[in-house]
């Protein structure tokens, strides 16, 4: 039996990528929109050189004029709104479909829009016996398909690292740019430290190495999936999202404009759309036409090992714009397929991965998983089994390999009295000088997926809102090394009366040694105090000018 497809928006880059897709189709009869004719006419007219057979017809549909006169004349089985930008719009277009009896189906990513679908449109859908899914694209429903698979039967997550970076050359229509710059330096949701917290769009990029492609640079963006996938998998330490653009000097630029938003010196965004479209038929020159979507996730897994799980997915050819389209052709076809209850859903709650996957087939989209564990921590790899098990059980669990991601408690800081020293440690993080701060310490554990990655963990100490990080590495027992930044300080990790001690015995800038005379002096200890919490002590001092920073006091698991 025919169905009939009124697909919104064929004029925009995903629109007519799914026209592409679903033209394909034997059972669809595919009508396609744009508010000119014209331009939905000459769209049609392209899409019969790929597929002279298909059933095809253009017309003229405003969203925005009179829905339900224009859907009564059409009858379709199913409306597809590819129009977007999503970040701006209510319910009302969904809403007039499925109360005129036709299913609805959107590629929306935007988080407002998808927190209330369910709320505002299930009364609606139900009343009218048909179904509404949302966010059938790329976030959220192939992101969170993808989670699923990755840590299935797992008994912790501890952290959700996505990121999206497209080829240089792929085509980016002016709905997606309207909906970047919609958020560039706003706030945008992310889970850390086990609960909802923010950041701000597409600043503190950092780089990042995809396997195939190698080091992009990728920043906060505004997605559904903080919010969702850190309370569904009880995530411990983090949710992050990102996205990047392979030409450095657009990335730049995007951060340039967040910048200038946070600062309040850029009020309207929008109106650089038509400019930025124009720059990057100079910046594609330069790039390249492959595109990626990485997800890993780290926790333990179904035996209790801590684990990272990394999949990759490469688009090639410029196939990247149809990924997001995959999930939306998915649920089309288990809708005119199986059947769904009727009501409003997220999309993510009716597919899986191998039904994305299944809409792939046709393009140059490889996919590809691995798993990483790690069966030893680094401080018992560099203390050794006979050392590191002198150690109290409470510093044991914060260094095992298997350890919380995520501990609470308190701390006493002390600070230098000179002004310049004070200053510079204000800088770095460290909060003022205070008694019984609320410290929260996060211990984000890696797991080489390489031969000839290290074993490494990042610190985050965040002192009542004041966070700094550093990295520890290690390639070998007893050799250690803290980085903070450029500067990076080897570690002489001993045990001392049931005590873990760690002196600086040298130190560097970049790759450069430092004069051992002139390395700051620490007087750090880890133990167990008289209520079986993790104690510590860190006192740091700078040759000639004495104190720089002390800080002690106790942590336990969050959640215990």
């Amino acid at each position: 039996m025919s169905r009939k497809i009124l697909l919104i928006g064929v004029t925009g880059v995903f629109g007519n990528r799914l026209a592409r897709h679903l033209i394909k189709w034997n059972e669809l009869e595919l009508v396609v929109t744009s508010r000119n004719l014209a331009k939905a006419q000459e769209a049609v007219r392209q899409l019969r050189l790929l597929a002279p057979e298909a059933r095809l017809s253009a017309i003229a549909f405003d969203t925005k004029t009179d829905i339900e006169n224009q859907l009564a004349q059409i009858e379709p089985f199913c409306v597809i709104d590819c129009s977007g930008p999503f970040q701006e719009s209510g319910h009302d277009v969904a809403k007039s479909v499925l109360a005129m009896g036709s299913h609805m189906l959107d590629l929306a990513d935007a988080r407002t829009y998808l927190q209330d679908y369910k709320l505002k449109l299930d009364d609606t859908a139900k009343h009218n016996s048909v179904t509404g899914l949302a966010g059938a694209s790329s976030t959220p429903a192939l992101s969170s398909a993808v989670v699923d698979q990755l840590t299935q039967n797992w008994q912790r997550v501890d952290t959700i690292e996505l990121c999206i970076t497209p080829g240089g050359q792929s085509e980016v229509g002016q709905s997606v740019l309207a909906a970047i710059l919609s958020y560039a330096g706003k706030k945008v949701p992310v889970w850390n430290e086990g609960k909802l917290t923010c950041a701000h769009g597409w600043l503190r990029s950092k780089s990042i190495s995809i396997p195939e492609l190698g080091r992009r640079r990728i920043a906060p963006v505004d997605t559904f999936d903080a919010a969702f996938l850190g309370p569904k998998h009880n995530v411990r330490s983090s949710v992050k999202f990102s996205a990047g653009l392979e030409s450095n000097l657009e990335q730049a630029g995007t951060g340039l404009i967040a910048f200038l938003v946070r600062t309040g010196l850029l009020k309207n965004t929008q109106v650089l759309v038509p400019l930025l479209l124009k720059a990057r038929k100079f910046t594609a020159l330069f790039t390249g036409d492959t595109g990626a979507m990485m997800v890993v996730v780290t926790g333990l897994n179904d035996d209790g090992v801590f684990t990272s799980a990394r999949w990759l997915l490469l688009a090639r050819q410029d196939h990247g714009p149809f990924v997001p389209i995959l999930p939306a052709a998915a649920a089309l076809r288990t809708l005119i397929n199986d059947g769904l209850d009727a009501g409003a859903y997220l999309a993510l709650e009716h597919l899986d991965l191998a039904m994305i996957k299944n809409e792939m087939k046709p393009y140059s989209i490889t996919t590809q998983s691995d798993v990483a564990q790690l069966h030893t921590g680094l401080f018992p790899a560099v203390l050794g089994t006979k050392k590191y098990a002198q150690l109290p059980q409470i510093v044991r669990r914060f260094h095992n390999a298997d350890g919380p991601a995520v501990w609470e408690g308190e701390a006493d800081v002390e600070t230098s009295r000179n002004f310049l020293v004070a200053f510079v440690a204000r800088l770095l993080g460290f909060p003022k000088a205070s008694k019984n701060i609320p410290l929260c310490v996060t211990v984000e554990r890696q797991a080489g997926h390489d031969q000839n990655d290290l074993l490494c963990e990042k610190w985050t100490r965040n002192f009542a809102g004041r966070r700094f990080s550093s990295k520890l590495e290690s390639k070998r027992e007893g050799d250690c090394v803290e980085k903070f930044g450029p500067l990076s300080f080897s570690i002489g990790l001993d045990v001392k009366d049931n005590c873990l001690i760690m002196p600086v015995t040298g130190w560097r800038f970049a790759s450069i040694p430092l004069p051992v005379f002139l390395a700051p002096r620490s007087q750090a200890s880890e133990s167990q105090d008289a209520d079986g919490r993790f104690q510590f002590d860190v006192k740091l001092t700078l040759p000639l000018l004495g104190l720089f920073a002390h800080y002690r006091g106790w942590l336990m698991p969050k959640g215990d």
